[in-house]
């Protein structure tokens, strides 16, 4: 469907597209949602009930947000506010996205927070305080949204007598976001972001393990745990989480990353192989007998295999474009020389050549 002749589409095509788009079937199209829902707003189109037509109103708003119609946006709040007033809790968020966009942050943080007081186990609300957070570059107030900001403190009941200080009443409880939500895979995701931006490895690491306990079938959340056990120096937890997201994706022949990331992991074994170092932090994971518990010598040949097998597969995803195909020989020959300088006898480039 294009949105440049929308006129030309039928209500009720329109309504069934917008209808898919709010169950999620379709991947999200937030021009053509708003368009269409626009449309069918502006014409007084028969939704299922006042339910679905508010629905809609909201999706429209958040739509034109995406799409930089900031007046739309407001013209469609004014529509809610009209239907269930200024308080009406979804109306007040709509109103923290609509702060958002116009980048008033301090506003936006402010209206969140009084939303947390009244409604605190609202799940939109700390995570739009982080994702605020965030947008100013205040990434550990992000983190804090989410790990330790208090939302939901448990009411204890007054004791019926308390004669002395062992029958007094237990403290209330206080739980942060992800105390109350730990299974929320985009909230895992998300702290699995900001801990890397901060440079915190073994945090990062972490979260990309508990994204794998919630989407264990995802072969980018092992890929993940692959790149983040690598930078954390456990070249051992990396190499078997990129051999998982590989079998996930049938061999891997379009998953790159975890080629690559497989690849490095070989090269980075062969040269502690052979007491080249190569950068690895003390007291990291990096001896490739880990793998295998029978010797380092042992696992040179399979070291070997792994860089011949990912060299070979990244080069035949890359032989359709020329540039690219080029830069990886580039990268071939820079891992060629690094594997060389730790002794491991040329192992990229003579793996490459008998292909």
């Amino acid at each position: 469907m294009s949105g440049l002749h929308s006129s030309a589409i039928s209500n009720s095509k329109k309504l069934d597209f917008v209808r898919d788009q709010l169950a999620g079937v379709a991947s999200r199209q937030p021009v053509l949602l708003f368009t269409y829902a626009h449309d069918l707003v502006k014409a007084g189109a028969s939704f299922a009930n006042d339910i679905e037509k508010y629905n809609v109103i909201e999706q429209a708003l958040i739509a034109a947000l995406e799409c930089g119609q900031d007046h739309h946006a407001e013209r469609l709040h004014r529509q809610l506010v009209h239907q269930f007033g200024h308080k009406s809790l979804r109306v007040r968020k709509l109103q923290g996205l609509m702060l958002e966009s116009k980048g008033k942050y301090d506003e936006a943080i402010a209206l969140y927070k009084s939303l947390l007081s009244t409604s605190p186990i609202e799940a939109f609300v700390p995570k739009r305080l982080s994702a605020v957070h965030k947008a100013k570059g205040q990434i550990i107030e992000a983190i804090h949204a989410l790990e330790q900001l208090p939302v939901f403190r448990e009411k204890t009941p007054p004791a019926a007598a308390a004669d002395d200080e062992d029958d007094r009443p237990a403290a209330p409880s206080v739980y942060a976001y992800l105390e109350l939500y730990p299974a929320d895979l985009s909230a895992v995701r998300e702290l699995l972001t900001l801990h890397w931006a901060c440079g915190k490895v073994p945090r990062a690491l972490h979260y990309a393990n508990e994204a794998v306990l919630l989407d264990p079938c995802n072969s980018a959340a092992y890929t993940r745990v692959g790149e983040m056990a690598y930078a954390a120096g456990k070249l051992d937890d990396s190499a078997t989480a990129f051999a998982q997201s590989l079998r996930l994706t049938s061999g891997g022949a379009k998953n790159l990353r975890a080629l690559y990331g497989i690849w490095m992991v070989a090269l980075e074994c062969l040269r502690h192989a052979k007491g080249g170092g190569g950068g690895k932090s003390a007291g990291s994971t990096t001896d490739v007998s880990v793998s295998a518990g029978n010797g380092v010598e042992n696992n040179v040949p399979r070291c070997r295999q792994v860089c011949a097998l990912a060299v070979s597969k990244l080069k035949l995803a890359y032989q359709s474009s020329s540039a690219t195909a080029r830069f990886l020989e580039l990268m071939v020959q820079k891992y060629h020389f690094t594997a060389a300088a730790g002794g491991s006898e040329r192992v990229a480039a003579a793996a490459t050549g008998h292909l």
